[in-house]
């Protein structure tokens, strides 16, 4: 039986982190976010890193959840905004009118038809 690797604590924060944001695909975002291949980066991270290295990596883990945060923000306020337009239409839709719209209608429908019988009278 092969022997098992330790999992260091910064190891277990990178991959909580991007299981939280990124869901199944965490290995390739978390690769992309230190800049290595999928396969490499349990070698790059879980192992026993120098003091300041883990703070980097730290920090790089805040940086990306600060940026996730601002997209789920943003994302929030885009459907907000197209709720409320779909609250706007549907009491558009609610208040219209078609009998009174079909009347102010027949003057225009009256002055066309007048307008089509010039024109057939001419020809």
């Amino acid at each position: 039986m092969a022997a098992r690797w330790p999992n260091y604590p910064h190891w277990e924060r990178l991959v909580s982190t991007f299981q939280r944001t990124d869901g199944s695909a965490w290995r390739t975002a978390g690769a992309a976010l230190l800049g290595c291949e999928k396969s490499t980066l349990r070698a790059l991270v879980d192992r026993n890193m120098h003091p300041d290295d883990v703070r980097k990596l730290d920090a790089l883990l805040v940086d990306h959840l600060h940026r996730y945060a601002e997209d789920l923000r943003r994302r929030a306020d885009d459907a907000c905004y197209s709720a409320n337009a779909v609250g706007r239409a549907a009491n558009e839709v609610s208040s219209f009118d078609i009998d009174a719209w079909m009347r102010e209608c027949e003057p225009l429908d009256e002055f066309a038809h007048n307008a089509i019988a010039e024109l057939l009278e001419d020809a």
